[in-house]
């Protein structure tokens, strides 16, 4: 299907929809009550909510029969209230229930939330959902054209796949969905799956195809965000690829924000400055020294400067300096002689004789014992390395990029580095925030992350639902970016389906994402206070006309001014009180203003 075509006919019939959408006879109303859907691993159904209730479970007597082994015998009861809202409680099941993704045993289910029961999605749909807009089929006519489709599949093999169209919240329903009629194919079908939400069933569709409508569906001016799902590449029933679907247009999105290189390198706006000084700095021979956090990314940037160097076609060695035996440092980087020392029956190169032409990453520059900086400055200085245990000069062409997460200043002022080896190595300093600091990015290297361990493991996850995307948003990753790698490679291995979800992330993720959850149901408050506890070491009160930033600024300087003061003004005194690094603490004092005694 030609994408030019569907946007020309979504502007071409866009104000004669709104107009004939703005009559009351828009939307013939076929039904005044609330539905629940509910979108389980072996399939989707629908039920009505009644005042008697409805019993949702895994065997008989429920009402609803869910055939899953995460959802108890009787799960969960949802009713029509006598005030008109519609409540549900969980009967005492094993794995409990969730509202959007907080554990609430009981409650009310609004249109918008999202009920999970195991691996079990329940969504509300409004009386005016269920009022048809002409073209739409009934949820329960869509699951059978799906079923249709999937006999097609079995006697064909030709793919089809799953839309999911979602609106504006502030924009009506009727003024967009016949947008989406008016795009697809005759052998296609739309039905509602909220009353914000199409999902759509296009015949003949292959993946690629599939993408294509929905990236023109989302180049309209409808403002509409569309995600995609293939059968029976993402999933074989409907809850399975309407799922991918609803992740899938947050990873379209997050290609447009940030993108990720063919060496696997998200940029993002927080660090757009510093990846145009990687690529002005890369075709210089300027010693480079990377400053940062563990698991920060250093040797990413490292490997980025040698291949946007001239020296791209010649060798990256690289070296944890850490990780050496004191006494193997000057053998591994300078190399050894024939019978030099005991073992040494051979003549062995050294990491700079190997990089000649290249580059040679140090990491962990900092961890070098004296004796090895004094020779490392020596070769620094005359370009000449001499193998231990001979007396011959070999002359190398080596660029050198070293790393460390210590402060190397601090450790020239301590006797632990020496000052002209430093001044050496710092040609040009490049500092790697943290990933707390790199909000844009989380998102995009989640999900290539996520690619990567798919390709590595027998995983059938392909996507990350937005409340585990949230989840990961909000998590201060202490562990920087190798934490987020182990954090998605363990989701992807536990996921029970194609989707991960909150349930999968690590105990620490999840405790961070329940407890910002601001928008839970009064059955999840505190029952004293009717508002959640503040986390530890955050001010409990506002002052009048304050937001939380301003709490937060004020709660830092009144902790960082008692660090100094217990320190006797040592910016490294402080930093080892509040256990952060010396150079996070003073660029917080700057950034808060905060005067240090004598000042």
């Amino acid at each position: 299907m030609d994408c030019r075509w569907i946007i020309g006919r979504l502007r071409a019939v866009q104000d004669k929809t709104t107009a004939r959408a703005s009559g009351p006879a828009a939307l013939g109303a076929t039904d005044d009550r609330e539905r629940v859907i509910v979108l389980g691993p072996q399939g989707a159904k629908q039920f009505v909510v009644v005042e008697g209730g409805t019993v949702i479970g895994r065997a008989f007597p429920a009402d609803v029969v869910v055939d899953d082994v995460s959802v108890s015998k009787q799960h969960l009861r949802v009713w029509l209230a006598s005030d008109g809202t519609v409540r549900f409680a969980d009967l005492g099941s094993t794995n409990g229930t969730f509202l959007n993704g907080l554990s609430v045993p009981h409650g009310t289910f609004s249109r918008g939330d999202t009920l999970r029961v195991g691996s079990v999605q329940l969504q509300l749909q409004g009386p005016e959902a269920t009022a048809l807009v002409p073209g739409l089929l009934s949820f329960d006519a869509f699951v059978q054209r799906f079923a249709d489709e999937q006999r097609r599949h079995f006697s064909s093999a030709q793919p089809f796949s799953i839309l999911v169209v979602e609106g504006q919240s502030a924009v009506a329903l009727r003024e967009w969905a016949p947008l989406v009629l008016s795009a697809i194919g005759a052998r296609d079908r739309a039905a509602l799956l909220r009353e914000d939400a199409l999902v759509v069933l296009v015949a003949n569709a292959r993946r690629s195809e599939a993408r294509s409508i929905a990236s023109a569906l989302s180049q309209g001016d409808g403002g509409l965000r569309v995600g995609s799902a293939t059968y029976p590449e993402h999933g074989r029933d409907v809850s399975a690829l309407v799922n991918v679907a609803l992740a899938s247009h947050a990873e379209q999105l997050a290609s447009v924000q940030s993108r990720a290189s063919s060496d696997g390198v998200v940029r993002g706006a927080s660090t757009a400055a510093l990846w145009a000084m990687i690529d002005r700095a890369a075709p210089s021979v300027v010693s480079v020294l990377i400053l940062g956090e563990s698991g920060t990314g250093k040797e990413l940037v490292a490997q980025a400067l040698h291949q946007r160097s001239h020296r791209s076609d010649k060798p990256l060695r690289a070296v944890n300096c850490g990780a050496i035996p004191a006494n193997l440092v000057e053998s591994t980087l300078f190399g050894a002689e024939r019978g030099a020392f005991t073992g040494a029956d051979r003549t062995l190169k050294g990491l700079f004789e190997q990089a000649h032409g290249g580059t040679l990453f140090l990491d962990e520059a900092g961890e070098l014992p004296l004796p090895a900086q004094a020779s490392l400055l020596r070769v620094l200085e005359t370009g000449r390395i001499t193998r231990i245990g001979g007396d011959r000069e070999i002359p190398v062409d080596v660029r050198v990029v070293s790393a460390t997460h210590r402060e190397l200043e601090k450790r020239c002022d301590e006797g632990l580095f020496r000052w002209d080896l430093f001044y050496r190595l710092n040609g040009l300093s490049l500092v790697l925030p943290p990933l707390r600091d790199r909000r844009d990015e989380i998102e995009p290297l989640a999900r290539l992350f996520l690619s990567h361990a798919v390709q590595s493991a027998a995983s059938q996850a392909r996507a990350i639902d937005p409340r585990a995307l949230d989840a990961l948003r909000n998590h201060s990753w202490p562990g920087n970016i190798r934490e987020l790698r182990n954090c998605i490679q363990r989701a992807a291995l536990v996921a029970n389906g194609p989707v991960i979800t909150v349930d999968d992330l690590t105990d620490r993720v999840r405790a961070r994402d329940s407890a910002r959850g601001t928008s839970a149901p009064p059955t999840a408050l505190s029952p004293a206070a009717g508002t959640l506890p503040p986390p530890p070491g955050v001010p409990s009160e506002l002052d009048e006309g304050e937001g939380l930033r301003k709490a937060l600024e004020r709660h830092e300087v009144k902790l960082i001014t008692e660090a100094l003061a217990k320190a006797n003004g040592s910016t490294s005194g402080a930093a080892a009180i509040l256990q952060i690094p010396i150079r996070t603490l003073t660029h917080k004092i700057n950034a808060l203003g905060i005067k240090k005694r004598g000042e």
